[in-house]
């Protein structure tokens, strides 16, 4: 069995729910034994289970329960030493080491928490009645508005 283009970097955009396939999903492998099967696996995970392979096509894909925290490009963008598997019907088998990086996505801003604000009946427009926050992970500035 031998693995083509290898090592192999895949990119999936943040966040990528479960299934959603790397930009370059399959891996590709040749056996010079005619008819062989080849099965793909996950030889070795380091980042318990972000990324998954088929065991038929060699497809790349998101794996995580809970992909915005675990596919969070502003915690973490790259994830190496992944080795997948190719074994054929006798045994034989190659190994591919596959690096994943994350692309970024525009997240939405979040408020810091929920407030309550009490206006006055007598208030002039103009008049404050309360202070608001709020943070974004891309680091963009924010406005404000009613």
């Amino acid at each position: 069995v031998i693995h083509e283009d290898c090592p192999v970097v895949v990119y999936l955009p943040e966040n990528s729910v479960k299934g959603t396939a790397t930009d370059q999903s399959t891996l590709n492998a040749t056996d010079p034994d005619e008819g062989d099967t080849l099965t793909w696996s996950l030889y070795t995970d380091p980042w318990s289970g972000i990324l998954a392979i088929d065991s038929t096509t060699g497809e790349m894909y998101a794996n995580s329960s809970d992909p915005t925290n675990d596919l969070d490009y502003e915690s973490q963008i790259t994830y190496s030493g992944f080795v997948m598997k190719v074994t054929d019907d006798d045994g034989d088998y190659a190994t591919c080491e596959v690096t994943l990086k994350l692309l970024d996505e525009n997240d939405d801003p979040e408020f810091g928490s929920s407030s309550t604000f009490y206006l006055a009946e007598d208030s002039d427009p103009g008049d404050d009645i309360g202070d608001c926050s709020a943070t974004d992970e891309d680091g963009d500035s924010l406005t404000y508005s009613l």
